[in-house]
């Protein structure tokens, strides 16, 4: 869950697009996601 197939090649994907995909995916409120986004980004800065 957690790369992309870009080019026939595997990458990973950032923390926060992650995040928000997993939130979008879980069926989150939108507020929710920016709350836990704005939480990532205070914790890993």
């Amino acid at each position: 869950m957690g790369h992309v197939k870009d080019n026939n090649r595997w990458k990973k994907k950032k923390l926060l697009d992650l995040a928000r995909e997993i939130l979008r995916r879980k069926h989150y409120n939108i507020q929710t996601e920016e709350s836990y986004v704005g939480w990532i980004l205070l914790f890993t800065n």
